[in-house]
């Protein structure tokens, strides 16, 4: 048997990226003897590299291995000469096994309608069946829904043909408007922030909600927490959020190819390079192994081919979002550009007169009326049954905008109030 030499460092720059700080392990693989044979083939490789007549020996050795049955792909990596290194790419789920074992940061990057969704929400599903059982249970916390999947979720979970299980997911879901942490309750904790907001771009990086996030991001193994971004655009985030241990990877494109590029050391480019050739649903994944409990204690980084596999009602349910989405997401705006003011008493009358505020667009056709002071002057009116001309008043609106927007349809009223005339 040829011996195994992972142990051993090699000799340059580029072997250093691609063989040490980039090593097979186990978890990519079904059993131990497909890992070893795979692991042999790639040091056999490097070993006869530039020999051609031992490189197609094992070349051939590996795609004999492919057609077998064990799912790989052999990656060329050549920057600096003619000779390439030749790198064996697993198709793994192996990175799930290590998303479970201990909280941690997953970063989901790629381009619009990639996956990054069904990527995150495959991830939140699969870690609650794994923490649902553990004495201290799980909450799962969703941030930034604009694709409207955690609305959709609850519907879903309201049908007859729903399955117990996903109605028990759907019941520990909140949605949050903010990107605010919650408050430790001791129980495990699933966060899930969808298309990544500017509370923590990378403009705003000493912005307490982005402090917060990011110092957490360091506590999430002592604080109990898993946290999921999704990012479209890699170059407005955190650099602390971009550095996470477990980054996945789906289709990119132009800018944002160029973006990915930066974030890893040249031997690894020409790996990142096959994003723009992933098909949606398929991603790169680039995890650290440090500190886990893997078989032997030598590994660093794994590299993989990752293919989630959603459950088919998440389908279902992210289908069934489509049709909500645009206005869901106005909502969110709406609700998180309140700011200070967001302590006002909350239902179904503000909720929807939010709504009504936000799709009428009175920000297109009023420039120079506030939107929010119009919010706040109805919950005075509507909700707190305040005189319209003190409610005005108290939230700097003119009664002439008011009784003009009403006329117009821009905003909605009901009950005693729907007089459009000023008071004496």
């Amino acid at each position: 048997m040829v011996e195994l030499f992972s142990n051993q460092s090699h000799g340059n720059f580029m072997e250093h990226w691609l063989y040490d700080q980039r090593m097979l392990w186990p978890g990519q693989f079904a059993n131990r003897d497909e890992f070893e044979y795979v692991q042999i083939a790639e040091e056999q490789l490097l070993r006869y590299r530039g020999n051609r007549n031992m490189e197609r020996l094992w070349l051939h050795k590996l795609k004999l291995a492919k057609a077998l049955g064990i799912d790989i792909e052999v990656l060329p990596i050549s920057l600096f000469d003619d000779n390439p290194y030749y790198i064996v790419l697993p198709h793994s789920t192996g990175v799930m096994s290590i998303i479970k074992q201990d909280p941690t940061t997953v970063t989901v990057y790629g381009d619009r309608k990639a996956g990054k969704t069904v990527t995150s929400w495959t991830i939140a599903w699969e870690l609650y069946n794994s923490l649902k059982e553990t004495k201290e249970g799980v909450e799962i916390y969703v941030a930034g829904d604009a694709d409207a999947i955690t609305k959709s979720l609850k519907a879903y979970s309201k049908r007859v043909d729903a399955a117990p299980e996903v109605v028990r997911f759907a019941n520990v879901i909140q949605e949050r408007t903010t990107y605010e942490m919650p408050e430790s309750t001791g129980r495990n904790q699933i966060l899930i922030y969808n298309e990544i907001g500017e509370d923590v771009s990378s403009k705003r990086g000493m912005a307490r909600e982005n402090l917060e996030i990011t110092l957490r991001s360091m506590r999430v193994r002592h604080e109990r927490r898993w946290m999921i971004f999704n990012v479209i655009r890699p170059q407005l985030i955190d650099i602390s959020l971009r550095e996470s241990p477990i980054q996945i990877f789906h289709h990119s494109t132009k800018d944002n190819m160029a973006s990915l590029e930066s974030m890893v050391k040249d031997p690894w480019k020409p790996i990142m390079w096959t994003t723009s050739g992933l098909r949606p649903g398929e991603a790169l994944t680039i995890y650290s192994l440090l500190g886990y409990q893997v078989p032997e204690k030598v590994y660093t980084t794994a590299i993989d081919k990752f293919s989630p596999k959603p459950p088919a009602w998440l389908l279902d349910v992210i289908k069934a979002a489509k049709g909500m989405e645009v206005e869901h997401a106005n909502e969110i705006e709406f609700m998180r550009n309140r700011g200070a003011k967001s302590k006002m008493p909350k239902g179904d009358v503000i909720r929807d007169q939010a709504f009504t505020l936000y799709v009428k667009s009175i920000r297109d056709n009023y420039p120079r009326v506030n939107v929010e002071d119009v919010y706040h002057f109805l919950v005075d009116w509507q909700v707190r049954h305040i005189s319209k001309r003190t409610a005005c008043t108290n939230n700097h609106v003119h009664v002439e905008t008011v009784n003009e927007l009403i006329r117009e349809g821009f905003i909605q009223v009901s009950g005693g109030g729907t007089d459009a005339e000023p008071e004496n």
